[in-house]
């Protein structure tokens, strides 16, 4: 969703938190606290080099493998420097992978808690229709005597 916002803010000097926050809060409802794991996503995605924070806003790094730090050899690629890059670009994509889980996972809670407030609203409009019904009948009865 970061991403995403930023991409489509397309601000030539990036997004500050406000910015991204507005269009994030237009398309999808959120939880109260929002802002505050949105500040601890976007310190993450500094640090696995997905974005760059320039004096408080936040771009996308222009760098095609988004933060992958695969580097090539300097000399003819040994076994040893080979195993050592793999290593790093599965570590990234270990990463990558646990981002992914963790920005279902919040979405799913954030959906969750959604549908537990809908439920509350429903039983609070259905408590109201009762009580609604409940005056109807005693308006009729006060009516015809």
């Amino acid at each position: 969703m970061i991403i995403e916002a930023i991409s489509a803010l397309k601000e030539p000097n990036g997004s500050d938190n406000r910015a991204i926050v507005g269009y994030i809060e237009q398309r999808q409802e959120v939880p109260q606290s929002f802002k505050k794991q949105l500040c601890s996503r976007l310190k993450r995605l500094v640090a696995i080099e997905k974005l760059e924070k320039v004096q408080n806003r936040y771009k996308i790094r222009k760098d095609e493998t988004f933060g992958m730090k695969t580097t090539s050899p300097k000399q003819k690629g040994t076994k040893l420097k080979q195993s050592q890059n793999a290593g790093h670009t599965t570590c990234d994509a270990v990463e990558e992978a646990s981002m992914t889980a963790a920005y279902l996972i919040a979405e799913a809670e954030n959906k969750s808690f959604v549908a537990a407030e809908a439920v509350k609203e429903a039983e609070r409009v259905s408590k109201m229709a009762e009580d609604a019904d409940s005056l109807l009948q005693l308006a009729k009865e006060i009516f015809e005597t």
